[in-house]
């Protein structure tokens, strides 16, 4: 403490300069070196502002240069002959100081705990960041501490660091996912994971609470087989995977879904198996492709009217190890035309297809699709139709039936807008299956168009308190607090039939008065229903904020994770 006031002493002509800068109120440098309370900087003026968090960045700096100076120092002299591997960074290094350990470390250690996208199976920013604190610190990295517990160890997993994963099955794919980022990455030289075995049901201590799924085994020595199998899988490849020797396999399916390229950058050659589905039906077919070669395969593709999808998939067994299968998967999205026009809307003027692909593995029931209708059309006059002339008819069983869709208005009167979002519920579609539907559009009214009726979920609206309750018997929608949340509780039925409170929506305005803010409104000032439909509802809220006091505020996030001062007042809207 008394080398930090001595550093500031020597940074500022005065006190009082020390003070407006600070915005503190010390009579003498001595005074602040007596203090328990850390000033904080002034944020309204960036010049100040700027000058501040130049004092912060040159006192850490100042101390990480004395830290690695004396313990690399230490260790050298007693024991000359070891690498010095850093001292295991918690996440990140605070103001880049990555070069200061890079000048005294033969390898710098940081902690990393990242979240993965197991669907895209992309480690999110990981790579980006160790590639950029390598630049800086121009000496090779270790990650020593990552994991991803799993939620279906029989541990609490309350406490401790990680991004949580489902099932057991889950985890061994993320350590997959990241153990391979980090042995393709040139200047990593080790990955440790964490760790050997569970953390106990009841905490470490009262002071380490932490009681979560880490382990390769858990208390009773039983080994997680998925996890353990994964690593034996990859580990063996490390030098492999290292010095890039890998196979690398892309595929790309053609405009009209009948050609596949597939396409192998990597330094080997490799046999592969390449799945193909069209409208869901699989087919699989082993390939052989030498590096840096194509290899073009055909699609027995339908001639049935309507919409279709064809996918592909290289080794979807995941067999090989990849440096990057990002681009392992494409699909086309492709519409035959010469479906007949349906006879209940024989009065529309344009029909405009909708090709609705489902990419997940599982199947749908009842549900709604939404888009806004410039994206079906950029070039369509969308003012000259007539919404309550429209309707949507979808294709079953190779007839086209109605149904059930709502029309957002964007805007006043009966003319389309192209900012209009139109739902569709599609009553099933199965796992990366496909369904066609059209929306049929008349200048004038049709007499067959179709009628929305009333919904059939239950709905509570006192639009003079401005509350309402939405509820679909799974989830439970409550607005009954004369603030400015759109919803106050967000709740989901448990299976016991209770209902378990999820949270609250509030929307936020961006506004900049000097400082960027996100700004809640304090008031609800309207509730109006604009569609209800047998099976959607879509409600109008008009929200406004008053005064500068009053609603919730946020501001950016700083270097260290908290929320900037608010040193603006907000304006009414």
């Amino acid at each position: 403490k008394r080398a930090l006031v001595e550093f500031l002493r020597g940074r500022y002509k005065s006190i009082d300069e020390f003070n407006r800068v600070w915005n503190t109120r010390f009579a003498s440098f001595d005074e602040l070196r007596r203090t328990t309370a850390p000033p904080e900087p002034r944020m309204s003026n960036e010049r100040v502002r700027q000058r501040a968090m130049s004092d912060q960045r040159d006192w850490v700096r100042l101390i990480a240069e004395r830290y690695f100076a004396i313990t690399t120092a230490a260790v050298r002299k007693y024991d000359p002959n070891h690498l010095i591997l850093g001292c295991r960074f918690a996440g990140r290094a605070p103001f880049d100081i990555w070069d200061i350990a890079g000048r005294y470390c033969d390898i710098i250690s940081v902690n990393i705990y990242p979240r993965i996208d197991l669907e895209r199976e992309v480690v999110i920013g990981v790579e980006e960041n160790l590639k950029k604190w390598y630049a800086i610190a121009k000496k090779p990295f270790m990650i020593t501490e990552w994991s991803f517990p799993a939620l279906d160890s029989g541990l609490p997993c309350t406490h401790g660091a990680g991004m949580r994963v489902d099932t057991q099955e889950q985890r061994a794919k993320c350590f997959e996912i990241m153990q391979m980022l980090l042995f393709r990455l040139p200047f990593m030289v080790g990955s440790d994971y964490f760790m050997w075995v569970d953390e106990p049901a009841l905490g470490i201590s009262s002071t380490f609470p932490e009681n979560t799924n880490y382990g390769l085994v858990n208390e009773r020595d039983e080994p997680y087989e998925l996890l353990t199998t994964a690593c034996k899988r990859l580990n063996a490849r490390v030098c492999e995977i290292h010095a890039g020797r890998l196979p690398n396999i892309s595929v790309r399916v053609s405009s009209t879904g009948k050609r596949i390229a597939v396409r192998n950058t990597g330094k080997s050659t490799v046999r592969v198996v390449i799945a193909m589905r069209v409208d869901g039906s699989e087919m699989r077919q082993l390939v052989e492709i030498k590096p840096d070669k194509t290899r073009r395969l055909s699609v027995p593709m339908p001639r049935t009217p309507g919409g279709h999808v064809v996918e592909c998939i290289a080794d979807p067994t995941k067999l090989l190890a990849e440096p990057d299968r990002t681009d392992n998967y494409d699909y086309k999205v492709v519409y035959i035309s010469g479906a007949p026009w349906a006879r209940e809307a024989k009065d529309a003027n344009v029909r405009i297809p909708i090709v609705i692909f489902n990419r997940s593995n599982r199947r749908l029931k009842n549900a709604p699709i939404t888009v806004q209708l410039c994206e079906l059309n950029r070039k369509l006059r969308w003012a000259q139709f007539k919404r309550s002339s429209c309707t949507v008819m979808v294709n079953s069983n190779g007839r086209q039936r109605r149904a059930s869709f709502a029309l957002l208005p964007a805007t006043n009167g009966d003319a389309c807008s192209p900012m209009d979002e139109l739902t569709i519920v599609i009553p099933h579609l199965r796992q990366h299956g496909v369904c066609t539907a059209w929306l049929y559009l008349s200048k004038q009214p049709m007499s067959s168009a179709s009628a929305r009726g009333s919904s059939k979920l239950a709905i509570k609206i006192d639009a003079q308190r401005r509350s309402f309750i939405l509820d679909n018997g799974r989830l439970r929608l409550i607005k009954n607090e004369p603030d400015g949340d759109a919803i106050d509780r967000v709740e989901l039925r448990k299976p016991d039939g209770s209902w378990l409170a999820l949270g609250k929506l509030t929307p936020l305005i961006w506004q900049y008065v000097g400082q960027d803010m996100w700004v809640a409104p304090n008031e609800l000032e309207s509730i109006h229903v604009a569609v209800a439909t047998d099976t959607l509802v879509a409600l109008d809220l008009t929200f406004v904020r008053h005064g500068a006091s009053q609603g919730e505020v946020r501001t950016v996030v700083d270097e260290r994770g908290e929320y900037a001062p608010v040193e603006q007042r907000p304006r009414a809207f």
